[in-house]
């Protein structure tokens, strides 16, 4: 009986490698799905840097920071095996909500979250009340309404941009680079977040071994 049991366990060792290394194998060579999309976020005249924006958000500079957002994301991708849409229906996904919480301190004070493991999936999210509020504070002088809500939406595409880089390559290390001008850099507290141009550090070359088109 243990004899049996032993070549039971090892059989399904064996398949559960089997799967995923064919899972692996169809993740080299389809396209990778990544839902992004914000929740029933605002920024209303109430918040702390609301006045030196010059008052809330409107809805449709909103829908202006989505597509500011959406493009940073895909600019940030591209070359690579990604496809980034507004549906939630799939493998890896970063979603925009209105605060992040600390689940023992219960703050706010921070950008992005994501779990997951190559090439099962992923889910992540960003803090957009967060994000916005940094976007503002880090406003260059002279910087006009129109430049700080772009600034909001490169902030929120980029953060989404170290996210998704996080669920990509899993377990590996990201923030060892320490290049400020990078979307691997740890601290979404900085000018750079929103302003400037922006690049990837050590991840890129994962990102693209990974995602590279499949010949």
């Amino acid at each position: 009986m243990p004899h049996r049991q032993a070549l039971l366990s090892a059989s399904l060792v064996i398949v559960a490698a089997t799967s995923v290394w064919l899972l692996a194998a169809h993740a080299r060579t389809q396209v990778v799905e990544a839902g992004f999309w914000f929740e029933d976020v605002t920024f209303e005249a109430s918040e702390v840097e609301a006045d030196r924006l010059g008052g809330g958000v409107t809805r449709d500079e909103m829908a202006r920071i989505q597509l500011v957002a959406l493009s940073e994301l895909r600019a940030a991708f591209a070359g690579m095996r990604i496809a980034f849409s507004d549906s939630r229906d799939t493998t890896f996904s970063v979603r925009v909500a209105q605060t992040l919480k600390h689940p023992v301190f219960r703050t706010s004070g921070y950008a992005g979250e994501s779990r997951g493991m190559w090439p099962l999936g992923g889910q992540g999210a960003v803090n957009f009340r967060l994000l916005a509020s940094h976007a503002i504070a880090y406003a260059p002088p002279g910087a006009d309404r129109a430049m700080k809500i772009d600034a909001i939406g490169r902030g929120v595409g980029r953060a989404a941009a170290h996210e998704f880089a996080h669920q990509i390559l899993g377990s590996k290390d990201i923030h060892h680079g320490g290049d400020i001008l990078s979307y691997e850099y740890g601290n979404a507290d900085r000018r750079e977040q929103y302003y400037g141009s922006m690049h990837w550090d050590v991840a890129g070359p994962m990102l693209r071994e990974r995602l590279k088109p499949p010949i």
